[in-house]
């Protein structure tokens, strides 16, 4: 993997460890919700949505987040010529 992810706070930070800049193209943030239900107390439902980025990233991204409890983000970015992407567990 070409980069790290990580949530600090309400910022999701990512680094890039490759030799050479990414262009981040998008995010796709998924996180859980904690939901009362009648029938079954409370349960988890798993909620995604796109973030837009389109920047090169050199060293280090801080992205704002507005969403709680993020389990996965998965990060499509181009190097060089090439689109790649990676999912990361938090």
């Amino acid at each position: 993997m070409r980069l790290k992810v990580k949530v600090e706070g309400d910022k999701l930070v990512i680094e890039n460890t490759a030799d050479e800049p990414v262009f981040l193209l998008q995010l796709e943030v998924k996180y859980r919700l904690h939901v009362s239900s009648i029938e079954d107390g409370t349960v988890i439902k798993y909620v995604s949505h796109s973030i837009p980025v389109n920047e090169e990233v050199v060293a280090r991204k801080e992205i704002p987040l507005d969403v709680p409890d993020v389990s996965e983000v998965t990060v499509t970015y181009r190097l060089g010529n090439e689109k790649f992407q990676e999912t990361h567990e938090t």
